[in-house]
C-alpha cells in the first residue's frame, strides 16, 4: 500500500509527501522497500537517496548542505561557502536526473521531525532550482505523527507554496491489527529463500524440514497474537480500554518471529 501510493504521488506529478506512523512501526524498512520496488518496477535508471535526519539545535545553511553533500555521496563535501554547496549539490542531482527518462531523483528523509523551519525554506529553493534546470525531485518524508503539526503550522500560518510542495498529500503507517494479517506475515516470512544460492526457506534453517515436515509457521499465528495482546494488557502505558484498537508495531513482530525460530 506504501509503494502503491508512492507510485500514484509520482504519476500525478506531486513534489513530495509524508509517511507518517508511531515509532517502532517499520516506516524507514516500510519506504526502502518501497522505493526498491519502484525502482524494479519503473525498470529504469533511478537515483534515490536516503537522508537521515540530524537533531539540530541551529539550522546553519552552510552545514544543512555539506550534510546533504555527504548523505547523497558526493566526493567534494567540505570546501565553499553555502551558496558554493547549494550549487554543487544542485548539479550532482541535475546530472543524476538527468540520466533518468523521467528526469527525476528521489530524496528521502528519514526522521523528518527534527526538520526545522530555514530547513524546509531551502529544500523548497532547491526545489524551485530545479524546476528552472526541467528536473525534478521527488521529496519523500517520513516521521511519526508529531510531523503533521509542522505541516498545521504552516498552513495556519499561510505558507502555502511550502504546504502544497511538500505537504498536500500523506500516507499513514500502522503496525498489524488483526491475527488474521499477523497469520499472513508469518506465511510470508516462512516463505523467504535465503540465501538464494541455497534455495532453502528461511524456516529451514531453524527447523529441519525433513523430520518435521508439517511445520507451518503461520499456525502459530492466533497463540502467538494472544500472547502479545496479554503482553500488552500488563504495560503500564498508554493503557487502551478498548482492545480492538490493539496495533502490533512490525518491530516487535520481526523480532519475535526471530526470537521463537531461533
Amino acid at each position: 500500500a506504501c509503494c502503491a501510493q508512492i507510485v500514484t504521488w509520482l504519476q500525478v506529478g506531486i513534489m513530495g509527501g509524508f509517511i507518517l506512523g508511531p515509532t517502532r512501526h517499520g516506516k524507514t524498512s516500510a519506504v526502502r522497500w518501497a522505493l526498491k520496488a519502484l525502482k524494479a518496477m519503473l525498470n529504469i535508471p533511478l537515483f534515490v537517496f536516503e537522508i537521515p535526519v540530524r537533531s539540530q539545535k541551529d539550522a546553519r545553511e552552510r552545514d544543512f548542505f555539506e550534510y546533504l553533500l555527504r548523505a547523497v555521496g558526493h566526493r567534494d563535501w567540505k570546501a565553499g561557502t553555502a551558496g558554493n554547496k547549494r550549487d554543487r549539490l544542485n548539479d550532482f542531482l541535475t546530472a543524476r536526473a538527468r540520466s533518468s527518462p523521467i528526469k527525476t531523483v528521489v530524496l528521502y528523509f528519514d526522521e523528518a521531525q527534527f526538520l526545522k523551519d530555514h530547513h524546509w525554506e531551502w529544500l523548497l529553493n532547491l526545489s524551485n532550482e530545479s524546476v528552472q534546470r526541467n528536473i525534478k525531485i521527488f521529496f519523500l518524508f517520513s516521521g511519526p505523527p508529531e510531523l503533521a503539526e509542522a505541516r498545521e503550522r504552516y498552513v495556519s500560518a499561510g505558507l502555502t507554496q511550502l504546504v502544497g510542495r511538500f505537504m498536500s498529500v500523506v500516507f499513514e503507517l500502522n503496525g498489524l491489527t488483526s491475527q488474521a494479517q499477523l497469520k499472513d506475515c508469518l506465511h510470508r516470512f516462512s516463505d523467504v529463500v535465503y540465501p538464494k544460492a541455497q534455495g532453502l526457506g528461511l524456516s529451514s534453517h531453524f527447523v529441519d524440514p525433513a523430520r518435521y515436515p508439517g511445520f507451518s509457521l503461520a499456525s502459530y499465528a492466533p497463540s502467538m497474537w494472544n500472547l502479545f495482546q496479554q503482553t500488552r494488557a500488563k504495560e503500564a502505558y498508554p493503557r487502551e480500554d478498548d482492545p480492538s484498537t490493539f496495533v502490533l508495531p512490525m518491530h516487535y513482530v520481526t523480532a519475535a518471529i526471530l526470537h521463537f525460530l531461533t
